[in-house]
């Protein structure tokens, strides 16, 4: 950092010698030499700035990186048990804004999808005990009327719409 801030403060004043140089001088005399030095203090200005944002950004990651080390350091050794119990709850509670937070939340679109599963499976429950049910007094029917032929009781879907799983004529 020293090296640049020596630097920097060199090229200020070859710069301002330079411009003390080209008002004494007659126009023209040194006016190549004079370029030459003000492109070569230019370049290492802009080099010396640069280092210096590159010190100044790496200098601040490590006073960074010490401030959260310290800040977890801190943190760690702090009993949060302790800490807790110091904490007024009910003035915390009252700063939040219940109606915003319920506003938030999608109440009714949180029961309708709770309903929607529920619904559909008590549907398909029943639809499977009627089934059932209904195959049970076919049979009870045919022994009634004494029929020697069991029939087929299947349901006929005509290929469209089937559902996955046909087990012993109920579905599942």
């Amino acid at each position: 950092m020293g090296v640049n801030a020596s630097t920097l403060v060199a090229g200020e004043v070859t710069a301002r010698t330079v411009k003390l140089t080209r008002a004494v001088l007659p126009a023209g005399l040194a006016e190549g030499p004079l370029e030459a030095i003000e492109r070569q203090v230019g370049r290492r200005q802009h080099e010396a700035r640069r280092s210096e944002q590159q010190n100044l950004d790496e200098v601040t990651k490590a006073a960074e990186s010490v401030l959260n080390r310290v800040v977890v350091e801190i943190v760690d050794m702090l009993d949060m048990e302790q800490l807790i119990d110091h904490v007024p709850i009910n003035r915390v509670v009252a700063r939040v804004d219940l109606p915003a937070v319920i506003e938030e939340i999608d109440l009714s679109g949180i029961v309708r999808e709770g309903t929607k599963g529920l619904g559909g499976e008590t549907l398909d429950n029943a639809r499977s005990g009627l089934m059932a049910m209904d195959q049970w007094s076919a049979g009870l029917i045919d022994r009634i009327l004494r029929r020697r032929e069991p029939r087929d009781l299947s349901p006929d879907w005509n290929g469209a719409n089937q559902p996955d799983a046909v087990i012993s004529g109920v579905l599942t």
